[in-house]
């Protein structure tokens, strides 16, 4: 379903609209992809908008013989529904006929309705009931009572349809599990290909959720011990405040004894941290459960080439799996990760760094990779005027950084905003001017030299002293020494950092690190995972451009392969 040229929407479900979501439309639209086999005799598809009464109010045919797909103006459809003298609430169905017009299959793409509004919400519950009952406007008609259990959100919301043109709805207790339940009242889900295409978690909107809680007793039954602890950890957000800390530290305490189960503890980890995010973040000790969703992140700090192929064909929303992704660690890639193509074009549509990173260094065909990078080809980093030394190696200034353009440029910066004439300029301003006046010979990777990603990541990170110190913890990081004379020319290049640019050395023997843990030079620790994941999340594409030359000096200058 789309607006202009923009698709908004692309779904196999029925989608529920009112007028509201057209009110800024001009050329509304259906865009339907086709996937018929070339013995498939179909031929003609019927798109028609069908009234309450079941009645057909507006109908086209189109030929879709040899067709890819088909594009439907919707604007006369609108036209219609705007036009009812009824309460709106209509369909839009399609039917496929055959050669002889004979009829094949008929389906709903979408729902035409009043907007549903919903007031004055209640419940109360009796020894074996709960009853709940509310205000509405709008049609009356498909719509369901969706209770969530807030202590176990792996498990599946219970789904109760409402009868028409009634604004109340009667559940049997013995129908729910134990837990501590909340409720929505929403237009009835109804699923075009009978398969869900995102995770009711990531879906539930929070103000549509009454006030209030229901509160089920019974048998526990957890599963595992991971359940147990997050039941006990989602529970603190409903118990008297003066309870709350001495039950934190006990979780605390028993997470470090906790031993956990791959794949089998994703889930459940994975459905308490989106629940925690959407609905319970706004309490004050907010900050003290996140560190300890933290910690049990951490405890698949080795696991990341393990959770990531369950993450992707999980059926979380692009946003969570993204956070998930870095959550669990799948984005250190310290280990080879062999995605099928459906993984690898998910991976892709969700996190375009950790793709790119994949497709440079991993893959046989690095196309996609140097495109990623902004880079022609791997040998323009070694050739073409960037060097002056004969035995071309990736480890140049131009490729790592000129230490000495840093100290300048913010010189030049700081002179600069003497003058009033200059306050109105940007850091692109700046660093434009900078490097045409210097000629500035840096290789650029993603489009922009490292001085240039340097001072954009400083302008926008007001906290750069706090990473630094975190980064420097690198320093800990232990390293054979044979190792350290083995590449003692890597060592050398990044040493040039150490005055002008302390960040940027942190960063630099992170990613080098990084490389020799994926090459076999090293062995990952606990700790040093910690600190990549770190590195990823606060640097991004700074730390990305270490890496990628990091990577290519030890594959095709050292001739290492991962492991």
């Amino acid at each position: 379903i789309g607006i202009e040229n923009d698709i908004i929407e692309l779904t196999s479900k029925v989608h529920t609209l009112t007028l509201n979501d057209f009110s800024n439309a001009t050329d509304p639209y259906l865009l339907l992809a086709f996937g018929f086999q070339a013995c498939d005799d179909i031929r003609t598809l019927t798109f028609e908008l069908v009234g309450a009464n079941k009645e057909t109010v507006l109908e086209t045919n189109h030929s879709i013989k040899n067709k890819d797909g088909l594009r439907i103006p919707l604007n006369p459809y609108l036209f219609e529904v705007q036009n009812a003298k009824t309460e709106i609430d209509y369909h839009l169905r399609v039917s496929l006929l055959d050669s002889t017009d004979r009829f094949v299959t008929s389906f709903l793409v979408a729902r035409i309705q009043d907007e549903v509004i919903i007031q004055n919400a209640q419940y109360t519950l009796s020894e074996d009931e709960i009853f709940i009952k509310w205000d509405e406007t709008g049609t009356q008609i498909g719509r369901e009572v969706v209770l969530v259990n807030f202590l176990k959100p792996w498990k599946k919301p219970y789904h109760f349809q409402i009868e028409d043109k009634t604004c109340r709805a009667v559940i049997a207790k013995a129908a729910l599990e134990e837990g501590i339940y909340r409720y929505v009242i929403q237009k009835e889900s109804d699923d075009l290909f009978f398969e869900e295409t995102e995770a009711e978690i990531c879906t539930f909107v929070p103000k549509d959720f009454p006030k209030g809680r229901i509160v089920i007793k019974g048998e526990r039954n957890l599963s595992s011990e991971m359940e147990n602890l997050l039941y006990q950890l989602l529970r603190t957000r409903f118990i008297k405040p003066e309870q709350v800390s001495n039950r934190l530290k006990r979780i605390d305490h028993e997470i470090k004894s906790l031993q956990i189960h791959v794949p089998e503890d994703i889930h459940p980890l994975a459905n308490a941290f989106i629940l925690h995010e959407r609905f319970l973040a706004d309490k004050e000790d907010v900050q003290e459960v996140r560190k300890l969703f933290i910690k049990l992140f951490d405890l698949f700090s080795s696991y990341g080439k393990e959770t990531i192929k369950y993450i992707l064909e999980s059926d979380y929303s692009k946003e969570y799996k993204k956070q998930l992704l870095h959550h669990f660690y799948c984005n250190n890639l310290t280990a080879p990760v062999r995605l099928n193509d459906l993984q690898a074009k998910l991976l892709a549509e969700i996190d375009e760094d950790m793709t790119g990173f994949m497709n440079l260094v991993q893959a046989e065909n690095k196309t996609r990779g140097l495109n990623w990078a902004g880079i022609s080809d791997l040998t323009s980093l070694r050739e073409a005027d960037l060097f002056e030394d004969t035995n071309c190696t990736y480890l140049s200034d131009e490729n790592l950084g000129k230490s000495t353009y840093i100290t300048s440029y913010f010189k030049y910066v700081y002179d600069s905003l003497i003058r009033p004439k200059n306050f109105s300029k940007t850091t692109e301003d700046f660093i434009r001017e900078f490097q045409r006046d210097q000629s500035v010979e840096e290789t650029k990777i993603f489009g922009k030299t490292r001085l240039h990603l340097l001072a954009e990541w400083k302008n926008q990170n007001k906290n750069e002293k706090t990473v630094q110190n975190m980064l420097a913890d690198v320093l800990n990081i232990p390293c054979e020494s044979y190792v350290k004379s083995d590449f003692q020319d890597a060592f050398h290049a990044l040493a040039k950092r150490k005055t002008d640019d302390e960040l940027g050395y942190y960063i630099g023997l992170i990613a080098l690190y990084a490389s020799f843990i994926r090459n076999g030079k090293m062995q990952e620790s606990k700790e040093f995972s910690r600190l990549l994941h770190y590195t990823i999340e606060k640097c991004g594409k700074l730390y990305y451009r270490d890496a990628i030359i990091f990577e290519l000096y030890m594959s095709l200058e050292r001739g290492y392969l991962w492991v």
